[in-house]
């Protein structure tokens, strides 16, 4: 985000309060929020990896998205895995009887998108690779992925 932003990240990582603060101006800039599918998990021999982790209560996107009116996409990092951003978003989904619609040859895969409907509002929704590094995906191809689909 930061090469795509053009704001050099300079803090060190120590100074937590200034690396929270650059990161937010990047997301100001780009018109970005984050935030976790998950509102409550449940971890497996207390493991951090997402496939020992079980969601116990979403998140409400609904309201989110009813209390942000600007917000027209949804991109979704990462897709392969069981408990993947994507697999866990298309539950929720279906759990909360969204209108989804889905192009014919749709498959969970990078790049592929799919739109949501709430109160009459369409979302797309987009998914790409995730950043961890477990997803073999160098960092200049998730640059030029993300910069197909965060406009400034």
């Amino acid at each position: 985000m930061a090469q795509i932003s053009g704001i050099e990240l300079v803090a060190n990582l120590s100074d937590t309060r200034k690396a929270i603060e650059e990161r937010k101006a990047i997301m100001r800039k780009l018109h970005l929020g984050i935030h976790d599918i998950a509102l409550k998990i449940k971890r497996k021999n207390n493991s951090s990896l997402d496939s020992n982790i079980e969601i116990v209560e979403f998140q409400d996107i609904i309201s989110i998205v009813n209390n942000h009116p600007e917000l027209e996409q949804i991109v979704l990092l990462g897709f392969s895995a069981k408990n993947s951003a994507a697999q866990n978003f298309i539950k929720y989904t279906e759990k909360q009887k969204l209108f989804a619609k889905y192009p014919i040859d749709f498959k969970i895969a990078s790049e592929r998108n799919f739109h949501i409907y709430i109160d009459k509002r369409k979302i797309n929704c987009i998914i790409l690779n995730s950043t961890s590094s477990a997803s073999r995906i160098t960092l200049e191809e998730l640059v030029s992925q993300f910069s197909k689909y965060i406009k400034m």
